[in-house]
């Protein structure tokens, strides 16, 4: 599989920035590494998933009718544990609703950056291939 970069459009570079390393735990790999119209910064997951930044003075929605655009990652129990507390910590409302459906072992949240995209944080416990 080659790389996939997410494209996501945000109003203060510094804040999502913040909120994609801090609380959902992305490294920063660097600012303003491509020629992009405005400013930018470059984070990573653990796999070959790369988010892109960038600073727009409106967010503008993706799909017709819509306010955001939904993503959805896989990170390991840890990292999903580890990521609901930082955001919960900060004040963030986290919850999964639709965990009556879930299979066993597998967990999930919903979060918004606060530009308002929706993310699916989803993992699988050791419990799910029992």
């Amino acid at each position: 599989m080659g790389l996939v970069t997410y494209y996501v459009q945000g109003t203060d570079l510094n804040r999502s920035e913040k909120f994609y390393h801090d609380l959902i735990g992305l490294d920063v790999v660097g600012r303003d590494l491509i020629n992009e119209g405005g400013p930018n910064s470059t984070l990573a997951l653990n796999t070959r998933h790369r988010v892109m930044l960038v600073e727009v003075d409106e967010v503008k929605p993706f799909r017709p009718n819509s306010s955001s655009i939904h993503h959805a990652w896989y990170l390991t129990p840890e990292q999903v544990d580890q990521a609901q507390m930082r955001m919960q910590a900060a004040g963030y409302e986290v919850g999964d609703n639709r965990a009556q459906f879930r299979a066993v072992g597998e967990r999930s949240m919903d979060i918004f950056d606060p530009d308002g995209h929706l993310y699916q944080i989803q993992t699988f416990g050791a419990e799910a291939s029992d």
